[in-house]
């Protein structure tokens, strides 16, 4: 577990900016100390202890030869007459009160300006300076603000550096922590379920990379799980497979042998329907293969032609003989849409038998194999009950069935063959045929979008 929480993380940054702002106002006050004993800087009463000894010099000189220190801007004034002036004219207020009262100044929350007026006999002068800590030099005084607003400045800047340097330092080391769950997820997302498990001295951290690593461990248990299954549903399907070619070749051999010896039409259509669903179900001990991945698939995209409608139309027959119908096929274009003929034909399957079972006995079944320009539609219609209103909305979910006892074998053939039609960019249609109003049977459409 992390030794240490982020609370207690934020209150060590707070505790860090508060003594480094503690030890920068220590160290500037020590600086200022320094420059006030080297006399690079002069206090903010210095100016105001200097005006008794201008006083006394204009009482000395009567205004002749009078030397005014420069730190102070002044007005000088003789016989009436305006020897010189540095003062600005917005002070016109101030320099009114200083002469009426002998002192003045402005307003001003920081470094208010003062005015001091001093007269001899028809010599006047005010001095003006500000409230605060400046420099001796006068060109540093030119250049520069007051050296106290210099400190405040430096002092501003220091501490606004020292802030971002304590929480760049705090964001780079609770990223780093960070970046150890960005790395777990992405070993968990590319199932690398073997690297080694991450820790982090951040309680809150630690707490999710403990579930990640319990999520890590649930997920690799839960493939080799899945994993096993599959070996063993693919030996599984691997013995299947093979066990089952040798009755497959023995029907087939005995099919032969009966299509010799057949004298009927009848016996010759047996055997025919025979031989189509030996055919069937060596097409799909194949694709059992591949979707085992015992073998590549064989299947590839192709044509709907001319043979392969016959050749559907083949077990259609077969399927529709055992309850006498009349096969009536309206039409049988042909496309060049490119589909998975072997998944086509399963979902054709899936429909014709469900529609020969809903079928009335010897009754119609209507095929419409047609070519559009943006489509290619399979439509079967046979003469049963049609679909009711459940059934048309939940006709496609897996297990739903119209029969009366259900069980989980049945309910498949609709939702397989609305999933293959997904595969081949197309849909299923379910429909009710009518006949003065009343429902004469069950419509299906395979609608292939080209």
């Amino acid at each position: 577990m992390g030794n240490k929480s982020l609370k207690q993380i934020l209150i060590l940054m707070s505790l860090l900016e508060v003594g480094y702002t503690i030890l920068l106002v220590l160290g500037l006050v020590g600086v200022f100390n320094f420059s006030l004993r080297q006399g690079w800087v002069y206090p903010a009463n210095y100016p105001e202890q200097q005006v008794s000894q201008v006083k006394k010099d204009l009482q000395k000189s009567d205004g002749k030869q009078l030397t005014i220190p420069n730190i102070y801007e002044y007005r000088l004034e003789q016989n009436g007459h305006l020897i010189h002036n540095t003062l600005p004219k917005h002070y016109y207020q101030e320099l009114t009160e200083a002469r009426h009262k002998g002192y003045a100044q402005t307003h001003t929350l920081f470094a208010p300006r003062i005015f001091w007026y001093l007269t001899q006999q028809k010599t006047h002068l005010i001095l003006s300076y500000r409230l605060t800590a400046d420099f001796t030099s006068a060109r540093l005084r030119h250049y520069l603000p007051s050296a106290e607003m210099v400190g405040l400045l430096t002092l501003g800047i220091l501490w606004i550096i020292g802030l971002v340097v304590i929480i760049s330092w705090t964001v780079t080391m609770v990223n780093q922590e960070l970046k150890k769950i960005t790395f777990a997820n992405q070993q968990i997302q590319n199932l690398n379920l073997n690297f080694t498990e991450q820790q982090s001295d951040i309680k809150e951290i630690e707490l999710i990379l403990q579930s990640i690593n319990q999520m890590k461990s649930a997920l690799q248990k839960s493939l080799e799980q899945q994993w096993s299954s599959q070996q063993q549903l693919q030996q599984l399907v691997q013995d299947v497979t093979h066990d089952i070619r040798t009755p497959i070749t023995l029907i087939k051999g005995n099919l032969e042998l009966l299509e010799e010896r057949a004298v009927t039409n009848q016996q010759q259509a047996l055997i025919k329907d025979a031989n189509n669903g030996v055919q069937r179900l060596e097409e799909y001990v194949a694709w059992l293969k591949v979707n085992s991945h015992l073998q590549t698939s064989p299947h590839t995209t192709e044509k709907i032609t001319q043979d392969v409608i016959k050749h559907w139309l083949d077990w259609v027959s077969s399927l529709a003989r055992a309850k006498q119908l009349t096969i009536k096929v309206i039409r049988m274009d042909e496309s060049d849409l490119q589909v998975n003929l072997f998944q086509v034909a399963q979902a054709f399957q899936n429909i014709i038998l469900n529609s020969v079972e809903f079928s009335q006995p010897q009754g119609v079944l209507k095929l419409d194999f047609c070519n559009q320009s943006d489509s290619y539609l399979i439509t079967v219609l046979d003469n049963g009950p049609g679909f009711s209103e459940a059934t048309l909305t939940a006709a496609t979910k897996r297990y739903y069935t119209q029969r009366a006892q259900k069980n989980e074998h049945m309910g498949l053939g609709l939702t397989i063959a609305q999933q293959i039609m997904s595969q081949n960019n197309g849909r299923l249609v379910l429909k009710n045929e009518y006949c003065k109003q009343q429902i004469s049977g069950g419509k299906v459409q395979l609608i292939f979008n080209k």
